[in-house]
């Protein structure tokens, strides 16, 4: 029996390897069928013609040989055609190819700026940042250095108010005696 097998196209023509895989499939078919008739036709020699063999049977094999015959000569035909559209279809897979090449380049080129690019912004904020931090650094010292002179002022202030009461208990004391 004849299978209906379909060939995927591919640019001008059909697509190679289904080609190539149905002509090892209707060979091995062909070589299997004639293998067996071959095995059946010694088998037949050897045994003794107590009867005929079975025409029928024999013609039908025949014609399936035939017809497996015919299916591999159909699938060479189409592995023919597929060797001569092959060349173009292998120059358009390599411009293909080669578009790709170029494009994956191209965005390796501006994967590369974009992390130069990316270092360099990197880069001026940490020097923003060291630069705000020496500032903040500067602010804090003179912060600390007005609060330890606010710190001695109010020191000087206590110990001023406390004289001052001193002498003011003692003005009392003397005024009162």
């Amino acid at each position: 029996m004849a299978e209906n097998q379909s060939f995927r196209t591919a640019f001008r023509g059909f697509n190679r390897e289904d080609v190539v895989n149905y002509i090892e499939y209707i060979n091995n078919r062909y070589q299997a069928e004639l293998s067996r008739l071959r095995t059946e036709n010694q088998t037949l020699r050897e045994t003794p013609r107590q009867s005929p063999p079975d025409a029928d049977r024999l013609r039908a094999l025949e014609e399936e040989l035939a017809k497996t015959k015919q299916e591999l000569e159909q699938a060479k035909q189409e592995l023919a055609k597929a060797k001569q559209t092959d060349p173009a279809s292998t120059e358009a897979e390599l411009a293909i190819y080669r578009r790709a090449e170029r494009t994956e380049r191209m965005a390796r080129e501006r994967a590369a700026q974009l992390c130069g690019q990316a270092g360099n912004a990197l880069a001026a904020a940490r020097e923003s940042l060291t630069q705000a931090e020496e500032q903040l650094a500067a602010v804090t010292m003179q912060t600390q250095a007005q609060v330890d002179r606010l710190r001695e002022a109010v020191t000087a202030s206590r110990q001023t108010l406390a004289r001052t009461q001193e002498a003011l208990s003692d003005i009392a004391q003397s005024a009162a005696q």
